[in-house]
């Protein structure tokens, strides 16, 4: 299903490229261009993301906008109404994240699904509109992937058998993750953010060189990462 996916994403891009390279160069008139046509690039992305990725938020996020500046770019609204009209939206769904956030936090979960990659059990954590707690204590923990929107995630390795340098991927959409790490465990960050970060608030200590490195990796969207 996804390879199908991403086939048609692909036809679907290469068609706009080319029609857009054929304007361009006046082989074509504007028969195939409508007005707020870039759009498309935004959309399609979007709606690809919406079916491939375990977070739907983002996805939905990046349809809504494309929508209004398309609605925008047909005179349907006013340009000056798209970021109201977009902060309304947002407002709704984090209030609705709020309200459906409040359930239990899950703690302790054994039941965590993973992956194998490069001979390593990788977990995979995913939250939308909720919070999770999860308590590594006496598990042997090779890395994680973490993907949340409009979510909250707690990872406690403070007592977790780590053996090896290890990563932990982050694909974040306005969310907040913490990660409580043994004292002696170096971080290293190579994330992507976009109005977002991550702050390492563990007392300063000299770790020898030697010590096991823990890499974060991925994208953070208007999302906070703290490291405990």
């Amino acid at each position: 299903m996804k390879r199908v996916t991403s086939v048609s994403l692909g036809v679907i891009l290469l068609i706009v490229g080319l029609l857009w390279l054929l304007y361009l160069l006046g082989v074509i008139d504007n028969t195939f261009i409508f007005k707020g046509w870039w759009t498309l690039f935004i959309i399609v992305p979007s709606l690809y993301s919406l079916f491939t990725s375990r977070n739907k938020v983002g996805p939905l996020l990046g349809i809504g906008i494309g929508v209004l500046l398309l609605l925008a770019a047909q005179n349907v609204i006013a340009y000056s109404m798209v970021g109201k009209l977009f902060l309304a939206i947002l407002i709704i769904v984090i209030g609705l994240a709020l309200i459906v956030g409040r359930r239990k936090p899950q703690n302790d979960v054994v039941d965590l699904s993973s992956i194998s990659r490069d001979g390593k059990d990788i977990k995979q954590i995913s939250v939308t509109l909720g919070e999770q707690k999860i308590n590594f204590d006496n598990q042997v923990f090779q890395g994680a992937d973490i993907s949340s929107s409009l979510g909250s995630v707690q990872i406690d390795l403070r007592r977790a058998t780590i053996t090896e340098d290890l990563v932990i991927s982050l694909n974040c959409n306005f969310s907040g993750v913490a990660i409580l790490c043994p004292e002696n465990l170096n971080v290293q960050i190579s994330t992507s953010n976009f109005l977002g970060g991550i702050t390492d608030k563990r007392p300063r200590i000299t770790s020898p060189t030697h010590a096991i490195t823990l890499y974060l990796t991925g994208t953070l969207t208007l999302s906070g990462v703290d490291i405990l």
